[in-house]
């Protein structure tokens, strides 16, 4: 899609002949205009950002037009208002090309503050990546899940960095723009301690929860305008407002634009998973219904899965009985630690087909296994165990990882 041109808002209020002050004049014997005005306050604050700002301006507006005072004062005073308007679309349409000046600079910086940055997301990512495969080897000469195999670890982090790597900057571009600001030998610190700021580290994450929908998820295009019969109050104000501009709706050619660029960037999208979710020799390697899991594992609260798994392991090694697990996970989420924990310490919880989580799980259904465990279950229980003890109706099921 074309970028539009800058809005000249000072022609599309003051120009003498089409201009918006000028069309409220000649309209001033008009028995509608305090609807036709309060019609141009809307749509020119249509976003719900701006319901302060509408509902201000929209409330100034009725009470000139109750008020008991000659025609021409009212006017005068509503004309201020719309100059008050005028100057706020500026000062905004300011800030709208700083911030496109802020987004070109950034393809500028080179191994500066950005190149700073990426290596800060990186460094990041490796140190979750190696929180989950602290203490773990692989099994039975089993590869490895892919969130505790180091060679995913270093497939992804590639893929981040070419792929994510340019939107992230975006989205943290004052950050860095701030950094690029400030001598060469103290941006990588200033970087790295707003990395430290929970206010920073909140906005980055849901900048990556962002960029990691954009570019591994399908999206739905946007649904078709429909187009409307004009009454006398819209016919009235689309002569008032005529320049499209003022139209926050989707043309059918905008509509067609926008259908094109959400399939072109489906297909990125696409292709950006496939290459995550390859299949490879040195790992298991990611499914479609593990998406949401892989993308979340950078914003996980790993301290919290760490005093879990501390937890877990005590039970292990106190053989405590299955009611003691099950009362302690009862309303939390632990699969994730379940699972480090079983694959950190084999001996414990999963050795000779026994071990201690063969005993814990042997309270859960199949069923319930895979809802509150589903890691657990995709990883460490065999499906066709699981099918046979069903008919036989009769033990537990056996796990698909052994150690003899």
């Amino acid at each position: 899609m074309s970028t539009a041109a800058a809005t000249d808002w000072e022609k599309v209020f003051e120009d003498p002949k089409s201009g918006l002050i000028a069309r409220i004049e000649g309209a001033k014997n008009n028995a509608n205009l305090p609807d036709i005005c309060c019609a141009v306050v809307e749509k020119l604050y249509k976003r719900r950002d701006d319901a302060r700002l509408r509902d201000r301006y929209r409330d100034k507006i009725t009470q000139i037009f109750d008020a008991d005072r000659p025609t021409d004062d009212k006017l005068a005073e509503t004309v201020a208002i719309l100059r008050e308007i005028k100057q706020d679309r500026i000062i905004r349409a300011g800030k709208k090309r700083k911030a496109r000046s802020l987004e070109q600079t950034l393809q500028e910086y080179d191994d500066t503050a950005a190149q700073l940055f990426a290596d800060l997301v990186l460094e990041e990512l490796q140190n979750v990546l190696d929180l989950l495969s602290d203490g773990i080897k692989p099994v039975a000469k089993r590869p490895l899940p892919y969130f505790v195999s180091p060679a995913f670890g270093d497939h992804f982090k590639e893929i981040v960095r070419t792929d994510f790597m340019p939107e992230l900057q975006i989205f943290n571009r004052r950050e860095i723009a701030a950094a690029e600001d400030l001598p060469p030998n103290e941006r990588a610190a200033a970087l790295k301690q707003a990395f430290e700021e929970l206010q920073f580290r909140e906005k980055f994450f849901s900048a990556w929860k962002h960029v990691w929908s954009n570019l591994t998820e399908q999206h739905a295009p946007p649904d078709k305008p429909e187009r409307k019969r004009q009454g006398f109050m819209e016919s009235l104000k689309s002569q008032l407002l005529g320049d499209p501009e003022f139209d926050d709706s989707m043309t059918i050619e905008e509509w067609q634009e926008a259908v094109a660029l959400n399939t072109k960037r489906n297909e990125k999208a696409k292709a950006i998973w496939a290459r995550i979710a390859a299949p490879s020799d040195d790992y298991v390697a990611p499914t479609d219904a593990e998406r949401d899991f892989l993308g979340g594992l950078i914003v996980h609260p790993y301290e919290e899965t760490q005093q879990t798994i501390e937890k877990l392991t005590q039970m292990a090694t106190d053989k405590a009985p299955a009611s003691v697990f099950t009362k302690f996970q009862d309303g939390k989420d632990i699969d994730l630690a379940l699972l480090l924990a079983s694959m950190r310490y084999p001996k414990l919880f999963i050795a000779g087909n026994g071990g201690y989580l063969k005993e814990i799980m042997r309270g859960f259904k199949p069923g319930e296994r895979r809802l509150l465990f589903p890691r657990v279950d995709q990883y460490l229980f065999d499906e066709a165990a699981d099918k046979a003890a069903a008919k036989k109706e009769s033990g537990p099921t056996s796990f698909r990882v052994s150690l003899k």
